[in-house]
């Protein structure tokens, strides 16, 4: 094949042969799940993702995990004009309209919460909407707000132990 993009654990994430690109969607999911824990996995996803993007632009789930890469890597405002692009072609994208929500709170935004709150009109069984703006209500000091939604999260999935330990953490500081 043409090139290829392997994370360092050894796994493909993508290859290039020709003019065409094929990614694997799960090890790219992967990849994006494992950035939160790992900053080296978030500069292996970031080239990975800039190679997908060069060869799809316009292909909003390439641009919205390179903008999630450059999230978690605290380059927020690099991150937000990726999101906006995504967004921008994918409008009805609750995903997209979760991480733009992101971007907004990281910044300050205080209308961040429009963003979440159409991501979650938009998929109301994603539970990223709830996680994300459950953070953004905890960092903005809205405790009971992040535990409201929180306990939306745990109503779509009650077997959820990354919501369960959010939940948890939220009610220490209640």
């Amino acid at each position: 094949h043409g090139d290829e993009v392997w994370r360092p654990s050894g796994s493909r994430i993508a290859f290039i042969d020709g003019d065409d690109l094929f990614l694997d969607l799960a090890a790219a999911y992967a990849a994006a799940q494992a950035m939160a824990r790992d900053g080296g996995e978030a500069i292996a996803a970031e080239r990975a993702l800039r190679k997908a993007v060069a060869a799809a632009p316009n292909d909003a789930t390439f641009l919205m995990w390179l903008g999630t890469s450059l999230t978690y890597q605290g380059r927020v405002s690099e991150a937000a004009a990726w999101h906006d692009k995504a967004l921008a072609l994918d409008p009805l994208s609750a995903v997209a309209h979760v991480y733009v929500g992101v971007d907004r709170a990281l910044a300050g935004d205080a209308g961040a919460g429009s963003r979440f709150e159409r991501a979650i009109a938009l998929d109301p069984r994603l539970p990223e909407s709830y996680w994300q703006y459950a953070l953004a209500e905890r960092f903005a000091g809205r405790t009971a707000a992040a535990r409201e939604l929180l306990e939306r999260a745990l109503a779509l999935d009650p077997s959820s132990e990354y919501t369960r330990a959010m939940l948890a953490d939220t009610l220490l500081e209640l």
